[in-house]
């Protein structure tokens, strides 16, 4: 545990060295968001394991289909239900009408339960990831990594939550009683606010 948090406290240091605050601050929340970000899809994981109790055999047995898994929990979970940003020129999306500079929020958990976009958009089906493109899925932002809005930690994300998956599905493990609602008033989301599972 020493040597790790001896590793921990280099890693930093040699993250904030000579930068200035607001620097320093940007790259550390750049640590913490991917963290926070993977803690609550795993939540989100456990919680359709424990309503999907067949799901949970099944990848016990396949956990080559654990990816399936965590796209669908990413597409049906409120991780982030919406995100905001500034249009850099006026332009028109839908019949509305933007000025350069106008705030515009995207509703991310309706895109992802649209039934244009998805068939059966509230069923909780992993195997649609057999048939319908991953890039459909809009958990934290859209478009190619490279040119727009979609996360460059989206590809370390899905796998961290496939390994995560794998792994909930291969142990014993319990969820005592507890509130599971999860509100979509809360950013990022969490179902009943922390999971607690017994192993």
């Amino acid at each position: 545990m020493r040597e790790a948090r001896a590793h921990s406290n280099r890693l930093v240091n040699a993250l904030v060295h000579d930068l200035d605050d607001d620097v320093a601050a940007v790259e550390l929340l750049n640590i913490v968001r991917p963290v926070v970000a993977v803690g609550r899809f795993m939540a989100f994981a456990a919680l359709a394991l424990h309503d999907g109790p067949a799901w949970r055999s099944h990848l016990a047995r396949q956990p080559g289909r654990a990816h399936e898994f965590a796209q669908e929990v990413r597409r049906l979970s409120p991780f982030f239900p919406v995100i905001a940003g500034l249009t850099r020129e006026e332009t028109e999306f839908d019949g509305m009408c933007f000025s350069r500079g106008d705030w515009v929020m995207v509703d991310l958990f309706a895109t992802n339960h649209h039934p244009r976009y998805w068939r059966d958009p509230w069923v909780f089906d992993p195997s649609r990831f057999t048939r319908e493109p991953e890039e459909q899925i809009v958990a934290q932002g859209a478009g190619e990594i490279a040119t727009t809005h979609r996360c460059p930690g989206e590809p370390a994300t899905v796998a961290l939550l496939v390994r995560a998956v794998q792994l909930l599905a291969g142990v014993y493990w319990s969820m005592p009683e507890q509130a599971l609602h999860t509100g979509l008033d809360r950013f990022p989301a969490a179902p009943g606010g922390r999971l607690l599972l017994s192993f």
